[in-house]
């Protein structure tokens, strides 16, 4: 299981932690690629003007349920079936960190 560290717009981000998006499409470019069982850390992005993003301090926990290649998908891009397992406000104490990644 390896854990992956992403940002994700804010819009998507909403959709992921209520339940309407199960699914990350995503290429295929991380050292040996996404397997199932690996966990992706969802960083919330937003655009307060253009062009200057700024990360909200929001992370998704999710786990890989599925990993689909082929099938109309772009060659080098995948499909992730996606869990929440846990959903991390910037008040959390135990929220992930990742140094290139702080708000």
């Amino acid at each position: 299981m390896v854990t992956h560290h992403l940002r994700c717009d804010s819009v998507p981000f909403r959709d992921v932690i209520v339940g309407l998006k199960t699914y990350e499409i995503r290429k295929d470019d991380r050292g040996g690629g996404y397997a199932t069982g690996d966990r992706l850390l969802l960083h919330e992005q937003g655009y307060l003007a253009p062009g200057d993003m700024q990360l909200s301090g929001c992370v998704a926990e999710c786990v890989v349920v599925h990993k689909l290649t082929g099938y109309g998908i772009e060659p080098g891009f995948c499909a992730l079936g996606i869990r929440v397992q846990r959903v991390y406000w910037p008040t959390d104490e135990d929220r992930p960190r990742h140094p290139g990644l702080q708000p």
